[in-house]
């Protein structure tokens, strides 16, 4: 690991991943009066982006393990959900 995080990379990762999941699960679910439809988009969402992380990681890194890979697979997918219900849940609320 770096001795030091880089703040530009993650800054861009996060404002990347909240236009993805906005454009991708919130917008849609909005359009159509639906939070759940966001949940189960976000959820897939990121599923895909989390999959695509760990994945890579266990095919190609010695000490990456199934364990790891499952656990963090899981976490994005609920988590992203999560945040695009609440969004698409916030913004039909308050439109």
């Amino acid at each position: 690991m770096a001795a030091k995080a880089k703040l530009p990379p993650a800054i861009a990762f996060y404002l990347i991943y909240f236009a993805g999941t906005t454009l991708i699960a919130v917008w849609p679910a909005v359009t159509a009066g639906s939070p759940a439809k966001a949940l189960v988009t976000g959820g897939l969402l990121g599923l895909v982006a989390y999959a695509t992380y760990n994945l890579t990681n266990w095919s190609t890194l010695k000490t990456w393990s199934s364990a790891v890979t499952v656990a963090d697979m899981s976490w994005g997918a609920f988590a992203t959900a999560l945040a695009s219900w609440a969004g698409a849940y916030a913004a039909l609320s308050f439109a």
